[in-house]
C-alpha cells in the first residue's frame, strides 16, 4: 500500500486503532532532544497535542541537553532511560523528532531492540532535516572552509567529508555516528514510517535511497482568528528565527549594501551571530539593521504585521520553513532563495520572490519585487496548513501502521536483516 493510501480516511472509528485497542486505550511515547528550541520543536509540542486531541494516553521523553563526546555517538545513559520507559508504558506508537544532537542514535537501538518481542510497536519519524542521509543535518560540507551544498539532485553522500567548519575533531564525530548508527547497525530501519514536512526533503531522501515510505504532511501553523493591518508599517524588512551562519543573514545583508540598497532590516531572534550582525549595523551606510530578541509564538502575528515583506535568506536547502507560512497567513509576501524547502513554501502563497544565493543583483531584485508588492499575501490552500488537518493525518497514519506488519516485520519476511 503506497503513501497516498494511507492517507485516506478509514472507515474504522477512532476507538478501533489496533490490536488491543477494545481492551485499552492507546499509547503513544514522543521522543525529542528538546521542546523549546526553534521550528522542530514547535512541531514537537504540537504532534503531542494532536496525540491528546486523538484521545492517546501519552508520555514524552526529551533530553536535558547534556552530551559528552561519547555520548553523541551512542548514549548509554538514554538508551538504558528508553529501554526502561518502553518496558514501562508499553507504548501502541512512538513518534520520534530530532534526536541526535542530546539523546542520540542509541535511542533507535533501544526501539529496535525493544519491538523483537513486541512486534506490535510502530515508529514513526518526522524529518525536520538530513540528518537520516548526511553526516551534517543541512546536506552540506566544507572543503577547503567553504560552505558547500551537496549535489541536490544526484546525491552521493560520502561517509567522510569536512562535515563541520569548526572543527576536524566535530566534523570526524558526525562522521563516525552517521557510519556506526546508518551504514553498520542501520538504524535508520528502525522506522515504519517517515513524515516529511516539504516535497523538497521528501525527494531527496527517496533520491538518497531511505528504504521507509514517506508520507508528506505539512507542519501547523497559527491561522489568526482576525487577520492584523497595521495601520502603519514601521518597517520594510522583517526576519524570525534563528541567527546563525546557515541563515545566511550576513551575506544578504551586506549584497544589499554593496547593491547601495536603502531599506530597513529587523532581526528577530537568538543564536550565535546576533552579536557579530548587532557590530555590523554600526558600520552599514544604506541598510538600517536592528537586532531584537526572540519573539513569542503568540506574538508572531502582531510583529509581522507591523512590516512590508519577510526575509528567509539561509544558505543551506531548507526543508520546510514555518515561518515563511506564518508570513504569508499574516499577509507578508516572503523573499527566499531558490532550490530549498523554503522557496517550496513561499510557492504556496500568492506572492514570493526568489534569487539566487550568492547573486548581490538578484537579491536586491528580490526585494525590490516584494516590496513592490500591494495586495496581501495568502495561503492558495490553507486548509493543508490548519492544526484539525494535521490531527486527521496523523489520526490516518498511525491507524494504518497499527493495522498492517510492521516494515522491519515485513523486510525479515523477505530474509532482511531487521
Amino acid at each position: 500500500m503506497g503513501v497516498e493510501d494511507m492517507l485516506r480516511v478509514h472507515a474504522s472509528s477512532a476507538k478501533g486503532n489496533g490490536p488491543g485497542a477494545s481492551e485499552r486505550q492507546l499509547r503513544s511515547l514522543h521522543v525529542s532532544d528538546q521542546t523549546d528550541s526553534g521550528g522542530a520543536e514547535a512541531v514537537f509540542r504540537d504532534t503531542v497535542d494532536a496525540a491528546g486531541k486523538l484521545g492517546h494516553v501519552v508520555r514524552t521523553v526529551v533530553s536535558d541537553g547534556n552530551r559528552t563526546a561519547l555520548s553523541y555517538l551512542m548514549s548509554a545513559r538514554w538508551y538504558s532511560s528508553i529501554r526502561r520507559t518502553l518496558k514501562e508504558f508499553d507504548p501502541d506508537i512512538v513518534h520520534v523528532q530530532n534526536y541526535y544532537r542530546f539523546l542520540s542514535p542509541s535511542i533507535l537501538l533501544a526501539l529496535a531492540l525493544h519491538r523483537r518481542t513486541h512486534p506490535t510497536m510502530r515508529v514513526v519519524f518526522t524529518a525536520h532535516d538530513y540528518h537520516l542521509v548526511c553526516p551534517n543535518s543541512g546536506f552540506q560540507h566544507f572543503p577547503r572552509g567553504v560552505r558547500t551544498t551537496l549535489n541536490i539532485d544526484n546525491p552521493r553522500v560520502p561517509v567522510w567529508a569536512s562535515y563541520d567548519q569548526r572543527s576536524r575533531a566535530r566534523a570526524f564525530l558526525k562522521s563516525l555516528q552517521h557510519l556506526m548508527a546508518y551504514r553498520i547497525l542501520r538504524l535508520d530501519r528502525t522506522f515504519d514510517l517517515i513524515i516529511a514536512p516539504s516535497e523538497f526533503l521528501k525527494n531527496i531522501f527517496e533520491k538518497c535511497g531511505v528504504e521507509a515510505p514517506i508520507a508528506l504532511v505539512r507542519n501547523p501553523v497559527e491561522f489568526p482568528a482576525i487577520r492584523n493591518v497595521a495601520s502603519s508599517k514601521s518597517g520594510d524588512l522583517v526576519y524570525m528565527g534563528r541567527v546563525a551562519p546557515e541563515k545566511g543573514l550576513r551575506e544578504f545583508i551586506l549584497a544589499l549594501e554593496g547593491e547601495g540598497k536603502r531599506v530597513s532590516i529587523d532581526v528577530y531572534g537568538a543564536g550565535v551571530d546576533w552579536k557579530a550582525l548587532d557590530i555590523l549595523a554600526t558600520g552599514l551606510n544604506h541598510v538600517s539593521l536592528v537586532m531584537r530578541g526572540p519573539v513569542a509564538r503568540a506574538d508572531v502575528p502582531g510583529v509581522l504585521s507591523k512590516y512590508r515583506a519577510l526575509i528567509y535568506p539561509s544558505i543551506w536547502p531548507e526543508n520546510a520553513p514555518i515561518v515563511v507560512v506564518e508570513a504569508i497567513v499574516n499577509g507578508l509576501p516572503v523573499v527566499v532563495p531558490t532550490d530549498s524547502g523554503a522557496l517550496e513554501m513561499g510557492n504556496l502563497g500568492e506572492f514570493v520572490s526568489s534569487f539566487t544565493i550568492g547573486s548581490r543583483h538578484e537579491i536586491s531584485e528580490a526585494v525590490r519585487r516584494a516590496l513592490d508588492v500591494s495586495a496581501r499575501n495568502h495561503l492558495v490552500n490553507p486548509q493543508d496548513f490548519a492544526r484539525d488537518s494535521y490531527v486527521s493525518a496523523l489520526r490516518d497514519i498511525y491507524k494504518h501502521l497499527l493495522h498492517g506488519p510492521s516494515k522491519a516485520t515485513r523486510r525479515s519476511r523477505k530474509g532482511s536483516p531487521s
